[in-house]
């Protein structure tokens, strides 16, 4: 009814012209002569009617049928409906410009769809999105294979991370990813979660935000992560690492083992890491000067710092004499090599009150570091890398760092 309104509003104005066409007659030839040809002039205000309201008919239908299809493909694309959505008007007019752009548009949103798709498929993680205007959560169908939850809408209140089972020493850290993605859209946690084989498993769940042009958060997308091996892997590690008898930190077996293994899980969860190789310059003089024990607070001093500066971050362990190896992950902002090496320096440089010398013991030392990158292959290789980037600071005055080319 609306598409033909102006077509009505037309008939009207044009009758009314006609009435006018008619008063002016009448009034310009004299009210006998308009008696005597009235016939004749009502018969041509009608042909006149009828032609301009035929043409106005025809123009209207023209022009709306390209806009009904416009309208037509609208309507099935809002309903998320993309297969065979294409306007294909051909001219040059502006409805055809439109019908032109919105197929290009069309096109590019259906092949990244596929591509999505495809990208879904080569992979194991599970991946979920979360439209947030539209209250519209949606998974992956490879969630099915591992949990047995099923949502019974696609409202967030019915979405797994309302109603799955999580191991209660990580409810609290679960919640606050939750909160956290929600507020802010990136967010970041390792939780179990009971799985489809009645057992807890160990999953890294990350989320990243899509904000449209004006900043405002409209949707969230994440993936589930499954690390359950690497960290039963580290389990096994704990028990059965072996640390160094006088400092207390993980010998040479046990760190190249380690390191392996958190390499592993810096790739899952696609974090940079490093492996640091220090050697404290001109160690043999605290023997010499002072005593065997005197080297022993050294070495005992250098594994603290090692660990108290590296925190939740890595590892540190002792490769042999005075050389020791430290494994950094760097997953956050504040988290640099550089700066765990300037740290590592400034802090040994500054000393320690030593109980058996009685004097404040200061300790140089050369850092090589070398990144784990790619695939994990061999911590033993870039073990080497870092001790290669080491000697080339022995080489040029000691008492720095270095990173391997």
């Amino acid at each position: 009814m609306k598409k033909y309104g102006s077509f009505i509003v037309f008939m009207i104005l044009c009758a009314l012209g006609l009435v006018l066409i008619d008063m002016f007659t009448l009034s310009l030839i004299g009210r006998e002569s308009a008696l005597r040809y009235s016939s004749r002039i009502s018969f041509v205000s009608i042909v006149i009617f009828v032609a301009l309201s035929a043409l106005y008919f025809i123009y209207m239908k023209i022009s709306t049928k390209k806009l009904d299809e416009l309208m037509r493909i609208s309507k099935k694309v809002s309903t998320g409906d993309l297969n065979n959505s294409r306007c294909n008007l051909k001219g040059k007019d502006e409805y055809a410009f439109i019908g032109q752009c919105m197929d290009y548009v069309l096109d590019v949103v259906y092949e990244t769809k596929q591509q999505n798709q495809i990208l879904m498929n080569m992979t194991n993680n599970i991946i979920f999105w979360y439209h947030i205007d539209r209250d519209k959560f949606t998974v992956s169908d490879n969630f099915n294979k591992v949990f047995s939850y099923r949502s019974n809408s696609y409202r967030f209140s019915d979405s797994f991370f309302e109603n799955i089972r999580v191991y209660k020493d990580d409810q609290e850290k679960f919640n606050h990813f939750k909160d956290v993605m929600l507020e802010k859209g990136k967010a970041s946690a390792e939780v179990r979660l009971y799985n489809i084989y009645n057992e807890y498993a160990w999953y890294h769940i990350i989320s990243d935000a899509i904000k449209n042009q004006n900043g405002k958060l409209v949707q969230i997308t994440g993936a589930l992560v499954d690390i359950d091996k690497i960290k039963h892997r580290e389990k096994a590690l704990e028990k059965l690492a072996s640390v160094d008898t006088l400092t207390q930190i993980l010998n040479r077996t046990s760190f190249e083992v380690s390191a392996l293994s958190a390499w592993e899980l810096a790739v899952a969860k696609k974090a940079n890491c490093y492996i640091m190789f220090i050697d404290l310059d001109d160690f043999k003089r605290f023997n010499d000067e002072y005593s065997h024990a005197v080297g022993d607070e050294v070495l005992i001093f250098v594994a603290s710092t090692l660990n108290k500066i590296v925190a939740d971050h890595g590892f540190a362990g002792r490769y042999g004499g005075d050389e020791f190896v430290l494994f950094l992950r760097a997953d956050d902002d504040d988290v640099s090599p550089k700066k765990v090496c300037e740290s590592i320096i400034k802090t040994l440089n500054l000393g320690f009150d030593s109980q058996v010398a009685k004097l404040r013991v200061g300790i140089n030392c050369s850092i090589g570091v070398c990144a784990c990158e790619g695939q994990v292959k061999d911590a033993d290789e870039v073990i080497k890398r870092a001790d290669s980037a080491m000697y080339s600071v022995k080489k040029n005055g000691k008492s720095n760092y270095a990173f391997y080319n």
